[in-house]
This record gives C-alpha cells, sequence and structure tokens, in this order.
C-alpha cells in the first residue's frame, strides 16, 4: 500500500509541476503545449525503464562475466588458469539490478498515455 501512495505523490507531483512550467512558459494551457512539454520527460522516464529491463533480463550477463574475467586475468599475478577458475564465483549482472526501474516504467507510461490523450484531444477539438 505504501508502494501506491509513494508512486501516486511522486506522479501527481510530477504532472502538476509540468502544467506550472507550461502555465509560466507559455501563459495558457493549451492541448498541443501539453502534449509536447509531456513528451519529454515521458521519454525520458521510459528510456531509462527500458534500459534497466534489459540489464534485468540478462541480455548482458555473459558479456559482464567475460569482462571481469579480463579483468581478474590482468590482475592477477597467476600462472595458471586452473586457479583462476577456482576462486572466481561468477556473479550476473541482472542479479545485481533491482527493481528500481519499474518506477520509472510506470512514470514514463503514465506521462507518455496524457501526452498521447492531449494529442489526441488536440486534433478532435481544434
Amino acid at each position: 500500500m505504501q508502494k501506491k501512495s509513494k508512486f501516486l505523490m511522486i506522479i501527481s507531483s510530477i504532472i502538476v509541476l509540468m502544467f506550472i512550467v507550461e502555465w509560466i512558459l507559455q501563459g495558457t494551457i493549451t492541448f498541443l503545449d501539453t502534449s509536447n512539454l509531456f513528451f519529454y520527460p515521458a521519454s525520458l522516464f521510459l528510456i531509462l525503464g527500458l534500459f534497466g529491463q534489459v540489464l534485468r533480463s540478462g541480455a548482458f550477463d555473459f558479456f559482464h562475466y567475460s569482462i571481469n574475467k579480463t579483468i581478474h586475468r590482468f590482475r592477477s599475478s597467476r600462472s595458471t588458469e586452473e586457479e583462476e577458475e577456482s576462486d572466481q564465483t561468477p556473479t550476473h549482472l541482472s542479479e545485481q539490478i533491482g527493481d528500481g526501474f519499474a518506477i520509472s516504467l510506470k512514470i514514463g507510461f503514465v506521462l507518455m498515455s496524457i501526452s498521447l490523450l492531449s494529442l489526441l484531444c488536440f486534433y478532435l477539438f481544434s
């Protein structure tokens, strides 16, 4: 319940802030300006959230493992590979990434839906 109220507080404060910025910059609130102004933060939140989702899915686990293995080989002064293999425990990048990106995805979807809705209203009512 607390996560939902935190999300609602964040998204409502962003929406109010965006309308205040639009009012200060444009002097009026119109559908087209609302669509344009909401699109930029929505795309930023969506890009960050989708990047976190890609990392969480495990797409870069093998790359992360091989880079760590290569760095360990260059830094290590050991001569045999068997000792290096036995000491190194594989850690996956997807296990290290938390679920913090999920809230940015939700915020991005809400802001993008407001942007698309105001664009639709601009074309329907103007």
